[in-house]
């Protein structure tokens, strides 16, 4: 069997021992496009190579013209991510197998990451603290601490949207901080008895911090759109680290540019998995470039070493499991 790495760079030494012992020959390859990607695939299967396996990365969108020229027998797209939002699950090969870190198989562990959760923190206290703008006047030569006068998290409402694996570990380093934490969880996750649970109503329009960490399933795809950031508060902020479908851009943007909201950080953007080097042109990033009232970064969630480590080799074994 054979199998594509994508990002290798991603992949330490161990990874590939590991792999090594399976496959019969492993490629490590990065590619500019999805139709390079393809071509490349094409030649081995012409030569009678196939590949079985795509270890796949950010940046390009796997559906059937990819999978159509993997081995027709035992074919494999495995992702080392929560979601699979860069894979077209409805529109692949028949017979391709899935693998990626869903929480039926891989929860146990993932709660032990706490990546994501650490970035939420990161983002809410660069907005409440205004370090974007601070840093930058002192990199122009400027000194003057009244121009940027922030918040504390102490005593502030917090709305966590979500009460999963993220949820969880973001309330609980905000309660240290000595927020009040407010939880809207639509599914069966149960909420601890020390937060009070809301309608998401109540998040939107109470909140001073509003904090999204929900799935990418289709039915939370623009659950958040222009009805419930009508009713944040001025001095509100909102992060998203979860998924940027779940937000209806156009209508946070409107409310940024208009100050009705103080401010928003954003990890996630609409169909960021398969962007790869297109950012041009969003209008996200085209306003945040312009405007101290947005903070994005690029979907950098669980992309830390330990993190990306520990990631890799559990799927690594699901995926040697499953062979």
């Amino acid at each position: 069997m054979k199998a594509l790495i994508l990002n290798p760079s991603t992949y330490n030494k161990s990874h590939i021992n590991i792999l090594k012992k399976k496959f019969s020959k492993i490629y490590l390859k990065d590619f500019a496009s999805k139709k390079i990607l393809i071509s490349f695939l094409k030649k081995r299967k012409i030569e009678k190579n196939p590949i079985n396996v795509i270890f796949t990365s950010f940046g390009i969108f796997y559906d059937q013209s990819i999978t159509m020229h993997l081995d027709d027998k035992k074919r494999y797209l495995v992702s080392p991510t929560t979601s699979i939002t860069h894979i077209d699950k409805s529109n692949i090969i028949k017979n391709t197998k899935i693998i990626y870190l869903d929480k039926k198989n891989f929860g146990h562990y993932l709660k032990k990451i706490p990546s994501t959760g650490e970035l939420t923190i990161m983002l809410i206290l660069m907005l409440f603290r205004r370090a974007l703008p601070a840093t930058a006047s002192v990199r122009n030569s400027a000194w003057n601490r009244d121009f940027y006068i922030g918040n504390q998290i102490s005593d502030k409402k917090v709305g966590i949207i979500g009460f999963g694996r993220i949820g969880k570990i973001v309330s609980k380093i905000l309660e240290s901080f000595g927020a009040k934490i407010y939880v809207f969880e639509k599914y069966k996750s149960k909420v601890n008895h020390k937060y009070k649970k809301v309608n998401i109503d109540f998040i939107f329009s109470k909140c001073d911090i509003i904090s999204v960490h929900i799935d990418s399933r289709k039915e939370n795809f623009d659950l958040i759109g222009e009805k419930l950031i009508n009713k944040m508060k001025k001095s509100a902020i909102f992060i998203n680290t979860s998924r940027g479908e779940i937000v209806s851009e156009r209508f946070l943007i409107s409310a940024l540019k208009k100050n009705k909201i103080a401010g928003a950080a954003l990890d996630v953007l609409r169909g960021d998995s398969s962007w790869g080097k297109k950012i041009q042109n969003n209008k996200m990033i085209n306003y945040f470039k312009k405007n101290d009232n947005l903070i994005i970064t690029p979907h950098l969630g669980g992309n830390t070493l330990e993190a990306s480590n520990k990631t890799k080799e559990l799927i690594i074994k699901k995926l040697i499991k499953i062979l």
